[in-house]
């Protein structure tokens, strides 16, 4: 107890952080080396360093960063009252190596970016009756420029993906890929979703056809459609509110007999929709 009660002149490792780094730079990994102190203090507080370092906390001012470089050289000397002030009035600051710190950071650049939907899981039977609403679709993401360049979108995290079956609103939090910073943490996620049946309709082709002098039939006219549609809504949708197409100026580029039909119109609330046939054989008449 007497020996630990005397003054010594030792050193110790501490390690280091840095306060007061601009939000647009990003210290690079190796930017934690710690610093040897050499002090003048009781042997107790030595055996205390030696099971429990204090950390040094350096606070770095903007104009230390050289934004052209990206890296910068501190002298430690310019810290020693930072230090002592840390290390407390019980201990003397004598020395600190290294002399000189040299940091490497990145620059951060910024862009906008779409937030992604994920897909969502139903009940059998139960669908999405409105496009999915992200609220903010978008956001904005800071970090170095050859990471932002491969990022085309930011997705957001379920905690444990529910089965839906009616309508929904959630917070969710993005997911930030590796070295990427985000304005904004969370969105809101809203959706409609309603009970779901299949009906089916009978439609007739519509023909484009330009050229009076000259009339074309098609076998067959018309096809069946099947679509899915919200089970409360199914029965004010009618076949009229579909248009199927073919377009004859199609067949002069090919040597096909057959036109392609195309669905031109068709009701919003419709879903997985399905015709047969999806090409027709026609004859034309001068």
């Amino acid at each position: 107890m007497t020996k630990l009660s005397n003054t010594y002149t030792a050193s110790v490792m501490v390690p280091v952080s840095f306060d007061d780094v601009p939000e647009y730079i990003v210290l690079q990994q190796g930017a934690n080396t710690p610093l040897e102190l050499t002090l003048t203090t009781s042997g107790f507080q030595l055996l205390w360093y030696r099971f429990t370092a204090p950390q040094m906390r350096l606070a770095l001012q903007p104009e230390v960063f050289d934004t052209t470089n990206k890296k910068t050289t501190l002298l430690l000397r310019n810290y020693n009252n930072a230090i002592q002030e840390q290390i407390g009035g019980s201990s003397t600051l004598v020395n600190l190596q290294p002399s000189s710190y040299s940091l490497q950071y990145d620059v951060l650049e910024r862009k906008k970016v779409a937030v992604l939907p994920n897909p969502l899981v139903f009940e059998q039977g139960y669908s999405l009756t409105a496009p999915l609403e992200i609220t903010p679709d978008s956001v904005e993401i800071a970090g170095p420029a050859t990471v932002l360049d491969t990022i085309e979108g930011i997705e957001y995290q379920w905690k444990e993906m529910p089965k839906l079956n009616t309508d929904f609103e959630v917070n969710l939090r993005l997911v930030a890929p590796d070295q990427v910073n985000l304005a904004q943490q969370l969105v809101v996620l809203r959706g409609r979703v309603s009970r779901f049946t299949e009906k089916s309709f009978t439609v007739p082709i519509v023909t484009r056809f330009e050229d009076k002098t000259t009339s074309i039939k098609l076998f067959p006219r018309q096809l069946e459609v099947i679509c899915s549609l919200p089970l409360e809504e199914a029965a004010q949708i009618t076949a009229e509110q579909f248009l199927f197409e073919v377009a004859y100026n199609d067949s002069l580029y090919s040597d096909s007999s057959t036109l392609q039909v195309k669905m031109t119109k068709f009701p919003p609330q419709a879903k997985n929709i399905r015709w047969q046939p999806k090409t027709v054989q026609y004859l034309l008449r001068k």
